[in-house]
């Protein structure tokens, strides 16, 4: 009797263990099984829990994690470095007006209420002190030079000479001029050709604007204080005034007053607000000049570059992920995909985390076609000036069991090398996973065989145009006030 109590004790125990083990194996299939694999956006309003197989069998061991060095993006350095080295080139084309300016012996024209400047405020706003623009520089303006070189902006600006130069006097409307369009009545100024104004406008009095930055060619506008400052020259400008303005306009929705600093008949000196913020870049703004009477004149094919800042991405859109799935002999290695990251139920932060488990089948990532060893992220969709600058990967091993169900492991075995690798938007993360088996501590006679789980944490930082959002595009109205209220 003893003998046959315990046998059927045993098969119990056996049926029990295979009823658990079906039950946990029909939940994998729901939740991360299927050769599309399940991927999720996650939010702290909606946020969902791992994969329940993975929690009962298996999951990553945070306190083990692994971080891999921070990755930048080469395409990235290479556009930052060859747009600070355009704004430098820039720079020194306005330091060398200057000069020839201050060699004819130029003061300011008298105003109609008051001597001295006049500064127009910006209607929004704003660099961070110590921001990553100015951190990140890599072009240093001097003060003054004699280059009067066309700055040539990397995005390929159309070399346009202006269009588009209209005076209405006292009722100051304003057309605007066709982007790629000419007028004959705007004349043409070589760089550095300051001495020549006066003579071209004698033949030809009517207000235009001639040139910008000592070129006629267009101009980059930026509010990085290290490149910021303009000298526009052209015909019959007139006093300054109280109602004197200058600034740069794109349809309805984009439009940043410069700051006066010095107003001539034939020449003005101008800035932005360096706290200028919550703008992206823009193509083919129009510069117009508006003198007290209300009499205008416009040029357009220019060009608005925001100051800077550097921000994680908080969510990457799954949309922009490419995450691989991996099959034999009908069992599937499928990602799980959060972002923001979710580990185990739990907030991680951004960007992403992407978990893979399965029970019965080992994977090696090198056995693998080249294409299908790495899962991939687009970025080439973020919002205008926007790129991916940097990439941290953070992995972490797998625990075989869990504290309610602890495995004693019989094979333990990793397959793969954790990298990334940028190529141009895009960056690269190529996977390793690990497969153990082993048996329940508490049950020896049930046993696992090759539970195999690849688990890891991307964070990505973004790079661009100051209090606007990475991925909308929208302006960050409380990082504007911050920016603004900054010393």
């Amino acid at each position: 009797m003893a003998r046959k109590a315990r046998f059927v004790l045993t098969a119990t125990c056996f049926l029990l263990a295979w009823h658990v083990r079906a039950q946990q194996s029909a939940t994998e299939t729901r939740t991360i099984g299927g050769s599309g694999g399940s991927q999720s956006e996650s939010s702290a309003a909606t946020r969902r829990p791992s994969a329940k197989a993975a929690k009962v069998l298996s999951g990553p061991d945070i306190s083990a994690v692994k971080e891999l060095p921070e990755a930048p993006n080469p395409a990235a350095i290479q556009n930052e470095t060859a747009t600070l080295a355009a704004l430098a080139n820039q720079k020194r084309s306005v330091d060398a007006e200057l000069m020839n300016q201050m060699k004819l012996g130029v003061r300011p024209s008298a105003t109609s209420t008051n001597s001295g400047s006049q500064t127009m405020a910006s209607q929004s706003g704003p660099v961070l002190g110590g921001s990553a623009a100015s951190r990140t520089q890599t072009a240093t303006a001097p003060k003054s030079g004699s280059s009067s070189t066309v700055a040539s902006f990397p995005s390929g600006a159309p070399n346009l000479t202006g269009s588009g130069s209209v005076s209405t006097a006292g009722g100051g409307t304003l057309n605007p001029p066709l982007a790629g369009s000419s007028n004959s009545k705007l004349g043409t100024l070589p760089a550095g050709a300051s001495g020549n104004v006066a003579l071209t406008c004698s033949t030809n009095p009517t207000m235009r604007i001639l040139g910008v930055a000592g070129t006629p060619a267009p101009a980059v506008f930026t509010p990085i204080s290290a490149y910021d400052l303009y000298t526009v020259s052209g015909c019959s400008f007139g006093i300054q005034g109280p109602d004197a303005q200058v600034y740069i306009y794109k349809g309805a929705t984009f439009k940043k007053y410069f700051q006066i600093q010095e107003w001539h008949d034939n020449w003005l000196k101008i800035s932005l607000d360096p706290k200028l913020s919550g703008a992206l870049d823009q193509d083919d703004v129009t510069l117009v000049i508006k003198r007290a009477d209300g009499t205008q004149a416009s040029k357009g094919g220019f060009k608005f570059h925001a100051a800077r800042a550097i921000v994680p991405l908080q969510v990457i859109p799954s949309r922009w992920a490419h995450l691989v799935v991996w099959s034999k002999d009908n069992k599937t290695f499928s990602p799980e995909y959060s972002s923001p990251a979710l580990i185990d139920g739990k907030s991680a932060g951004p960007s992403v985390y992407v978990s893979r488990f399965v029970d019965g089948e080992k994977f090696d990532p090198s056995a693998q076609p080249i294409d299908q060893q790495y899962d991939s992220y687009d970025f080439s969709k973020l919002a205008p000036g926007w790129v991916a600058k940097t990439a941290r990967l953070e992995t972490y091993p797998m625990t075989c069991g869990t504290k309610y169900q602890p495995i004693i492991k019989t094979y333990d075995q990793k397959f793969g090398t954790w990298r990334t690798e940028w190529a141009g938007s895009t960056i690269r993360v190529y996977l390793a996973d690990e497969s153990c088996s082993g048996f329940d501590a508490a049950m020896p006679l049930v046993n696992y065989q090759n539970l195999t789980a690849s688990y890891y944490r991307l964070t990505v930082a973004a790079y661009g145009p100051r209090c606007t959002d990475p991925i909308t595009g929208n302006s960050d109205e409380e990082c504007v006030k911050r920016v603004q209220g900054a010393q």
